[in-house]
């Protein structure tokens, strides 16, 4: 049986769809699927949505297709499913720990979880949300979060 580990930003478009497939494609390279997979889910996220096309445009400089990624809300289901939840914000962070008290305990802040700074604010390791931005902001959260990923598979291993 696989872990399942759920990555969740707001809407599902950029920041953890970038996570969701970065570790898929990191964990298939590695020869660790059998072990590990990624899915992902958005705290305001509407059924169905395509990535954004700077999202789609970042990750396939990357040699990563995620055209076929379509976005889902975060359910009590896929919470239950995951054996790890890594939020991009802290608000997303207090959102997932009021609205299902039982799961707190595998509920976490992607960037504290790793251990890296990736946003120079007081709370420190959140990753900025680039929806509506330029591709340069998406490649900037693009790169955080290809970083962040190869730590949380080098914590995993």
């Amino acid at each position: 049986m696989k872990n399942t580990i759920l990555f969740i930003c707001t809407g599902n478009t950029c920041r953890s769809v970038m996570a969701e497939y970065f570790f898929n494609n990191k964990i298939n390279l590695l020869n660790l699927k059998n072990n590990f997979q990624a899915d992902s889910a958005g705290i305001f996220a509407e059924k169905g949505i395509h990535a954004t096309k700077e999202t789609v445009t970042c990750l396939k400089k990357r040699n990563i297709d995620i055209s076929t990624h379509t976005s889902k809300p975060v359910n009590l289901t896929l919470i239950r499913n995951a054996f790890l939840v890594l939020t991009m914000t802290f608000s997303q962070l207090n959102y997932l720990n009021n609205k299902y008290p039982e799961q707190k305990n595998k509920i976490f802040l992607f960037g504290e979880y790793i251990g890296i700074n990736t946003k120079n604010n007081e709370a420190g390791k959140e990753i900025e949300d680039p929806f509506g931005e330029d591709l340069c902001i998406y490649e900037k959260i693009c790169n955080q979060i290809d970083i962040g990923i190869q730590e949380l598979i080098n914590i995993l291993r």
